[in-house]
């Protein structure tokens, strides 16, 4: 399989990213499709053995910021694609004795020589996920609620979008705020994200908050890959990434907010917008492939809807407003889900 760019321009937190990275989101999130993900790489052809050469994320709120730090985002999107892009070339002989130099956008379309490039890697943002761990773990003295309590007061002013800014990308923010944000966010809703509790929040104080121990969020947050993989995370509207003209080769993987169920804390999408940008990313030549609780291809014609309702790993969602989940793609399906038959045949 030929490198690819994965891109989720309504990332959450990226469970099919860290999939295929052959690890998990820090936190749950609403809408998560970590349950999915497995169906979700068959369909697509994807393999956490043949992770994407790179990822492009997306999102208006704090958590694209959060996972910026946690994985050493490189900044502009273009950037990133100009490196994978041409990485493969940098070091291959095309003449006895010679190099073949490395295109980037920022060099004014130069060619550089390896002792250039290996500055550039020099200067290459790390994951700050350690620091983050580490200062989740300073906490385990504390009481949890009163934990919780402070760090939400405090508040991340460093992972949310200036106020007028239309967007930027993204390099690590305040590891200090991410800790935060990952431990405040994590357990929001001690009844999980699926769930929306019929309790007031002075019984949910008094008798059911109990957060699961810091350890395991610092653990969780630890995991997460030491060797990154290049990273751009952009905070704003999917619509306004600034992505290369030409994607042939990437892949886009769409989970906007579904029409008629809960909506995004920090900005929605609607339905007219996600399929003006499906059509775009087709255009220039993405896989592209949208989850929603329904199929979308009456208005995409020619492309391939499959529903995956009982592919779910892990609880079902019960209590949620949306019950199915179809994705609608652009290319055939590299693998459809079998469907089971009904025990009593049709009469």
């Amino acid at each position: 399989m030929k490198p690819y760019i994965l891109v989720e321009p309504f990332c959450g937190m990226a469970a099919l990213s860290f999939a295929l990275m052959g690890c998990q989101p820090p936190i749950s999130w609403m809408g998560s499709k970590r349950g999915y993900c497995r169906v979700l790489m068959e369909l697509l052809g994807l393999s956490r053995h043949h992770p994407p050469a790179a990822f492009i994320w997306s999102d208006t709120g704090p958590n694209v910021a959060a996972l910026a730090c946690l994985s050493g985002a490189r900044g502009d999107a273009r950037d990133v694609a100009g490196w994978v892009w041409h990485s493969a070339q940098a070091y291959s002989p095309v003449k006895a004795g010679t190099l073949q130099g490395l295109y980037i956008r920022t060099n004014n379309k130069q060619n550089i020589s390896t002792s250039q490039l290996s500055a550039n890697v020099a200067d290459i943002t790390l994951p700050r996920a350690p620091e983050v761990a580490a200062i989740i773990r300073g906490w385990k003295d504390e009481e949890p609620r009163a934990l919780w309590t402070r760090l939400k007061a405090a508040g991340w002013p460093s992972l949310l979008l200036p106020e007028g800014s239309g967007g930027r990308w993204l390099g690590p923010q305040s590891v200090e705020e991410v800790a935060a944000w990952l431990w405040v966010g994590g357990h929001e809703n001690p009844f999980g994200n699926d769930v929306k509790p019929q309790f007031t929040p002075e019984a949910v104080g008094r008798a059911t908050w109990a957060p699961p121990p810091k350890e395991w969020l610092a653990d969780r947050v630890a995991t997460l890959p030491t060797k990154p993989p290049m990273v751009a995370c952009w905070q704003g509207r999917a619509e306004d990434m600034r992505l290369p003209e030409r994607l042939d080769g990437w892949i886009t993987y769409l989970d906007p907010p579904y029409s008629g169920t809960t909506g995004y804390k920090h900005g929605g999408c609607t339905r007219d917008a996600v399929l003006a940008l499906a059509r775009d990313y087709d255009r220039r030549g993405a896989t592209v492939a949208i989850s929603e609780a329904v199929r979308l291809d009456d208005a995409l014609p020619g492309w391939h809807a499959v529903q995956i309702d009982g592919e779910r790993v892990g609880q079902k969602r019960t209590f949620s407003k949306q019950q199915h989940e179809w994705v609608t793609m652009n290319r055939k399906p590299v693998v459809v889900p079998g469907v089971q038959a009904s025990l009593f045949g049709a009469r």
